[in-house]
């Protein structure tokens, strides 16, 4: 009679485990399906930092081809010169805020890595730390 007890309560423990583990192996899912989209983030974000490197390019070359074409055509009028450095103004403006785009998506992509690292690590140590020896050799060998 007490063998049968014991078995039974082995079998409730084994059932118990599995079940952990069976949501430990489902939230490990979850946080590699959410570190997969975070790379593809991070890929994305990659491109459109050299699409705004090769436009920072385009712009400074533009910006430059302006200043030769006012420097040759000097003999403007006052409205003209006005109006010349009106549009430099605006694509200074432009580039800046282009920079101050690059700048604020290459933050996040920081703040992403450091959050998918910390979800990662949150739960990849409890999956280990399942069995209390594994867990102690792997943190503390």
């Amino acid at each position: 009679d007490e063998v049968r007890d014991l078995r039974a309560n082995l079998e409730r423990r084994e059932a118990r485990l599995a079940e952990r583990e069976h949501r430990l192996d489902d939230e490990l899912r979850r946080i590699e399906d959410k570190s997969a989209a975070l790379d593809q983030r991070r890929h994305e974000l990659d491109q459109r930092q050299a699409e705004l490197d090769a436009l920072g390019h385009d712009l400074d070359q533009a910006e430059a081809a302006q200043h030769k074409e006012l420097e040759r055509i000097g003999g403007l009028t006052a409205e003209q010169a006005k109006q010349e450095l009106v549009a430099v103004i605006e694509n200074q403006a432009r580039r800046e805020a282009a920079l101050t785009i690059r700048d604020i998506e290459r933050e996040a992509q920081a703040e992403g890595d450091k959050r998918a690292r910390k979800i990662v690590t949150l739960a990849i140590i409890p999956a280990m730390c399942a069995d209390s020896t594994r867990c102690l050799s792997t943190f503390w060998p």
